[in-house]
């Protein structure tokens, strides 16, 4: 996670697409040819993207050519794992090698994703994004490279393995800190990032394998997370400094870090068989969305970095959509923050899954963010790597709109997830140790733990989190 140099702002633009291109269509949430036929475009411009900036880099990570340097690690692995889900959720595999090689090629020598390339900036948080990618490939039965050792599961389970090494309890009584290095800036910190991803890799673990000692862990990072106030009555906030004991609670609030908790809360009920203290922490999630939507609008927003500028005139005809409103700065979301959606909207479907209840709360947000996320692409229907989506996903009429389509992985990524999203209900169910051949979790790497000389930066939610969140200029956008 780095600390991003400002976007580009609309006078510094140098390839924009006007609205007349945009996919205008409505989305009819129903047809499965439809959905899948999106999702398909989607991912052969992610899959282009990446392809074209390959060049000079390496395999798994995306380049960012406006900021000159790779897109946050997180968010790779976060790509790659919806990327996977688009093959299990459409049939259609034609990608699935390069996924694997991507996945693999960011593994580093002890099989648990701390890769040499990332030594600089590598957070607890980046590494479990890449074990819960590593999971989904388990799940979906990727089949593991020949020659390659190891199962999927391994390298989930040898990313837990470490982490579990580094809960510190003479820390704040436990937990993780943000950074794994102890001279990176940030190691001081422990963030609800690196928490959420912990419980929700410990729950999907035991969900798989059937092992306790996930279950137990499961249930102690959150017992741990609301101890210390970092989940408060189902608000989730930022993290907190070792140097007080965390006893002083950011209270910045993130879309990912609340989604990720509420899908750790649904596999739990699902692998207790619907226990009633699951239940109720559940509900409790499902409930407290209600930070994220606006009061007048009813839309879900990032309220920690944007802005309510809207009037009453503004607000006609927007209702529930999983976005920054088109009359909302949009360029106070960093790029790295920009992405936080894409992993919350697809977290919120995989609740539904789990706890078939949620959706209640849940399934109007999802559609109306699918149809929002739909509004904001732009690209001709018969070039599949030709589509270019905007940041916002609010349901507003399309007008005189440019948008900057150099660097915008993390936006397709976002309405990826919204649309395949939809898929869910008529899925294959997922693999479990059960089910799966050859995944096992005899895992014997991943654990060594390095504490090596690394230079300092900050990024992302920690960086807004302490108080030192970039003036970020940006595009603004109107009108979907």
């Amino acid at each position: 996670m780095l600390l991003r140099r400002p976007l580009l702002t609309l006078a510094a633009c140098t390839l924009c697409v006007p609205t007349s291109l945009a996919l205008q269509d409505d989305l009819d949430t129903n047809n499965q040819d439809s959905i899948k036929a999106l999702a398909r475009n989607l991912t052969n411009s992610i899959i282009s993207r990446y392809n074209e900036r390959l060049y000079g880099g390496a395999a798994g990570l995306f380049d960012n050519e406006t900021l000159e340097q790779s897109y946050p690690f997180w968010e790779a692995g976060a790509i790659w794992g919806s990327l996977l889900e688009y093959g299990h959720l459409t049939g259609d595999t034609q990608y699935n090698s390069l996924v694997s090689q991507a996945i693999i090629h960011q593994l580093g020598n002890d099989n648990a994703f701390m890769s040499p390339n990332q030594t600089r900036t590598l957070g607890n948080e980046d590494q479990s994004s890449w074990a819960l990618t590593a999971l989904t490939a388990a799940e979906v039965g990727l089949p593991v490279p020949q020659g390659q050792s190891g199962q999927w599961i391994d390298f989930a389970s040898n990313v837990f393995n470490t982490q579990v090494e580094r809960w510190d309890p003479q820390a704040c009584s436990g937990g993780l800190r943000w950074q794994i290095f102890s001279l990176n800036m940030g190691y001081d910190y422990m963030d609800a990032g690196s928490a959420s991803n912990f419980f929700l890799l410990s729950a999907r673990l035991a969900r798989f394998t059937g092992n306790k000692t996930y279950t137990e862990w499961a249930g102690k990072a959150y017992q741990w997370a609301e101890d210390h106030k970092f989940i408060d009555k189902f608000q989730v906030y930022g993290g907190a400094s070792v140097k007080d004991n965390c006893s002083k609670v950011e209270k910045a609030q993130w879309s990912m870090d609340h989604a990720v908790f509420t899908e750790g809360a649904a596999v739990m009920y699902n692998l207790t068989n619907g226990a009633e203290k699951w239940k109720n922490i559940v509900a409790g999630f499902a409930n407290s969305t209600q930070t994220f939507i606006n009061s007048t609008t009813k839309t879900l927003y990032e309220p920690t970095c944007e802005i309510r500028t809207c009037s009453a005139a503004d607000d006609v005809n927007i209702d529930n959509v999983l976005s920054r409103i088109a009359c909302m700065n949009a360029g106070r979301c960093s790029v790295e923050q920009r992405a936080y959606k894409g992993v919350a909207i697809r977290s919120y479907y995989h609740t539904m899954r789990y706890a078939p209840f949620s959706a209640e709360k849940l399934q109007s947000v999802a559609s109306s963010s699918a149809k929002g996320a739909k509004r904001s692409c732009y690209g001709l229907l018969d070039n599949d790597s030709d589509i270019f989506c905007g940041f916002s996903w609010a349901e507003a009429p399309i007008t005189d709109v440019v948008i900057n389509i150099q660097d915008d992985i993390g936006e397709m990524h976002n309405a990826l997830s919204a649309i395949q999203g939809l898929l869910w209900p008529q899925a294959k169910a997922l693999a479990s140790s059960n089910t799966s051949v050859g995944s096992t979790s005899n895992s014997n790497g991943g654990t060594q733990q390095n504490q090596g000389n690394t230079a300092k930066n900050f990024g992302g939610r920690v960086e807004a989190s302490l108080g030192l969140m970039a003036v970020i200029g940006g595009l603004f956008l109107v009108g979907l």
